[in-house]
């Protein structure tokens, strides 16, 4: 980086500069009506930032016939229009949609004809003053509109405007004035985003982490989006301890510990359901190096909730033990990266958050949030503010939304100089806090941003603005009030919808429950809660907020963790001894195989089904150790002999889960029952008693018989 001295015209009046983006959507096009026949598209802009050095403009290109016929006669000019004056015109000057007709140059060739298919490169340079017509007639410092206007004559048409451009040019100075630096400069800080654009991450393998895909990857490698984030970045306040001091960074704790994965080797998930090595390692272990290396140099430090996940969504959701697992993002920061991050600041999407959050995270100690200023409710006083009631330990400190607006473009910082002129030297806002964040996911080629850290390093060396630490402005004596946080209905339909949380609330609660049940086994060592982890932080990524908007994949995530957690209840199940038992008795007790495949031991509950004819005892919970095969012996009754089907089911001692499948046992009886013994006793009787009965019958018929036979005839009596 330059010396300090002198930077800021050198770097003003610099010639070579990046992209600078594609037509912007308001004036780029033609009119709906007509077909669009030419894209043009911004090279280079010399320079970027007018002084009173500057004498003229130079814009370089590329259009390209994009129609369907032969284009004669191109030609392009540049246009511009008044200086902005308020922020409501500043904020429509980024679509790109005002007036540009204040001056123009000429108009300059640029191709003879173009065929479909065919391009051509332009290069027009343009006076910054002169009359309207020859140059752009700019007589005094502010924020431009530009517009580069193509017209060209289509075949079988007439001349007309094919395509525009559209971006604002910085004006400090013409010849003979000059913006000198402010009384009292603003105050600047800059967030610096290191998120992914999603939660990688799918499970582990052993000592292996699994990614959904190689593209983390390339990100981390050279030219790779994070890796020129973070190069940029430490290039530029390696030599520059003013805007080393006006950086903070924020990083993504789900990010640095997949990274630090990656660099042990790692797998990715293949379509087919296999994995592959992948291919990241020395890209991770450099990164995560370099990372290190520029955040304990002093530097600050912002940590997002794990994976930076939608903290709203969990908290309407109730899903407290996730929400507190994702806010332990600052330990595993600290642990990976040795730097202590900033406590209690927030960065939510969308800068704002519920009040239910917030009353979540003010139990954990004081609350910073890094809010949208459209979002604070009723602000009096200078930010930043406190919210709600009177001591109350929830502080919100505004992040310039029209600076961030301008950042989203994703090929140029030129519309974001433009901002920053603005809002240091022409609003009349002098001495105010002016903190900056460019989008969470920012995808910015490497030479804009190093025009973007090079431009906010010469601020400061023109003494234009002051750099401000964020942690002194987050941490310093609150200036003014604010009633609270506005979360819109429009805030509520960002969140990561219900249908996930409540599928991710019921594989939580079966979690809760199977750990509950898992005891420390002397042998293995292995503490429950480090089996169960990894699927708890599997849940906190799928809320991430980078699933906003793609409800399927977040669903996916949640889909996945309930997969690996069924693979680990499986592992606890219960088996049938083998053949059909045989019971000799009135008291048999049924055999039951308990098999424990997981390193820790299980508290489980067995139950078995009711059958006529025999009676179950219930079964006390029984601690099976890790790695084992238990037989468990259920007392029962046999109430008649017979064949009986019984099933067994296994569950945590709660009987909220079930744990492995129904087995089912299979009973002969040979024994008799109490009633049978009675019913038999009843019968023998009754038949004794008939039998009886009818011998009576028969003896007493035959007495009567004899008493009633006549006497014998024979000889008289002698």
């Amino acid at each position: 980086m330059k010396s300090r001295a002198g930077r800021l015209v050198l770097l003003l009046c610099a010639g070579a500069f990046a992209v600078l983006g594609a037509p912007s959507p308001a004036l780029a096009q033609p009119q709906p009506q007509d077909p669009i026949r030419l894209r043009l598209t911004i090279g280079e802009l010399s320079p970027r930032v007018i002084t009173s050095g500057s004498s003229s403009l130079t814009v370089t290109g590329k259009i390209t016939n994009i129609g369907d016929r032969r284009i004669d006669d191109l030609q392009v000019r540049v246009q511009r229009g008044q200086p902005e004056t308020s922020e409501q015109q500043m904020r429509e000057a980024l679509g790109h949609n005002q007036p540009t007709e204040a001056g123009q140059s000429a108009f300059t060739p640029v191709a003879p004809a173009l065929q479909p298919g065919q391009s051509a490169n332009l290069t027009i340079t343009v006076p910054i003053t002169g009359q309207d017509g020859t140059g752009l007639g700019i007589d005094q410092p502010g924020v431009y509109p530009l517009l580069v206007n193509i017209n060209g004559k289509p075949e079988f048409g007439g001349t007309a405007r094919l395509a525009t451009s559209g971006l604002l040019l910085p004006v400090l100075g013409v010849p003979g004035k000059n913006t000198k630096a402010p009384s009292r400069p603003s105050k600047v800080s800059l967030l610096w985003p290191l998120i992914d654009d999603y939660p990688r991450v799918v499970r582990t393998e052993g000592d292996k982490v699994v990614l959904s895909d190689d593209a983390l990857a390339t990100s981390l490698a050279a030219g790779g989006r994070l890796y020129e984030l973070l190069g940029q970045l430490d290039s530029a306040t390696s030599t520059d301890p003013d805007l080393q001091s006006s950086v903070c960074v924020a990083i993504d704790p789900d990010l640095v510990e997949t990274a630090r994965a990656m660099a042990g080797g790692y797998l990715v998930a293949g379509k087919d359901g296999r994995t592959h090595q992948g291919t990241g390692a020395t890209a991770a272990d450099i990164w995560v190096d370099r990372l290190r290396s520029l955040v304990t140099g002093n530097q600050c430090v912002l940590a997002l909730p794990y994976a930076d996940v939608d903290l709203a969504a969990l908290s309407r959701a109730g899903a407290v033990d996730i929400e507190q697992l994702a806010l332990s993002g600052s330990a595993v920061v600290q642990g990976i990266l040795g730097v202590t991050p900033q406590p209690g600041l927030y960065w939510p999407d969308r800068g704002t958050l519920d009040q239910r959050t917030l009353a979540d995270l003010a139990a954990n100690g004081p609350v910073t949030v890094l809010a949208d200023p459209a979002k604070v409710q009723r602000s009096s006083g200078p930010a930043p503010w406190t919210v709600g009631a009177t001591g109350s330990s929830t502080t919100a400190v505004p992040v310039d939304g029209l600076l961030g607006s301008a950042l989203t473009n994703r090929t140029s910082v030129q519309d974001a100089l433009a901002v920053l002129a603005y809002r240091t030297l022409f609003d009349g806002t002098g001495g105010d806090h002016l903190l900056i964040a460019p989008p969470r996911h920012w995808a910015m080629p490497a030479n804009e941003l190093e025009v973007w850290l090079d431009q906010l390093g010469s601020w400061f060396a023109g003494s234009f603005a002051e750099p401000e630490s964020l942690a002194d402005l987050v941490h310093g004596p609150a200036g003014g009030t604010a009633a609270g946080l506005e979360y819109s209905p429009a805030d509520q339909a960002a969140e990561i919808p219900r249908s996930v949380t409540k599928e991710l609330v019921r594989v939580d609660n079966t979690q809760r429950d199977l750990v509950n049940a898992m005891h420390e086994d002397p042998a293995s060592k292995v503490v429950p809660g480090s089996l169960i982890q990894p699927l708890k932080f599997g849940l906190v990524r799928a809320t991430s907020t980078g699933w906003r908007g793609h409800v399927a994949m977040a669903k996916a995530r949640v889909a996945g963790v309930r997969t690996q957690l069924s693979g680990m209840i499986g592992k606890v199940s219960v088996q049938a001894p083998g053949p059909p038992i045989s019971l000799g008795s009135q008291n048999a007790p049924l055999p039951v195989i308990v098999t424990n495949r997981l390193p820790v031991a299980m508290a489980v509950q067995i139950k078995l089904s009711d059958v006529p004819g025999l009676q179950a005892a219930p079964v006390p919970v029984r601690m099976v150790p890790a790695g084992s095969n238990v037989t468990v012996f259920a007392e029962s009754k046999v109430l008649r002999s017979g064949r009986f089907t019984v099933d067994v089911s296994l569950s945590t001692p709660s009987g909220d889960t079930v744990l492995g499948s129904t087995a089912r046992l299979e009973l002969n009886s040979t024994s008799y029952g109490t009633i049978t013994i009675v019913v038999t006793g009843i019968a023998g009787g009754a038949l004794v008693l008939l039998s009886g009965r009818r011998i009576y019958r028969r003896i007493r018929t035959a007495r009567a018989g004899a008493a009633t036979a006549p006497e014998p005839q024979g000889e008289a009596r002698r």
